[in-house]
């Protein structure tokens, strides 16, 4: 359901922009995502299951800080 609304606004956004691609006129910020990407995508994993670890009952300081972190992209200091 969340892939297919994905799609649907990415067809949305380019009709509206009349553009091929997303950011096919902003070569600096296409290109600085695609650099950025693997660094983050496994944050987002940590994040996710952090979550579920958290709605699952396991409130502790350390889920929380976790997920604060990946929030920020930086250790809680």
């Amino acid at each position: 359901m969340f892939e297919a609304e994905f799609h649907r606004t990415v067809r949305a956004v380019l009709a509206v922009t009349g553009q091929s691609e997303l950011l096919q006129n902003n070569h600096v910020l296409a290109n600085s995502i695609k650099l950025r990407n693997p660094y983050v995508d496994p944050m987002h994993l940590i994040q996710v299951d952090m979550l579920r670890r958290k709605r699952a009952g396991e409130d502790t300081t350390e889920v929380n800080r976790a997920i604060a972190a990946t929030i920020s992209a930086f250790p809680p200091g």
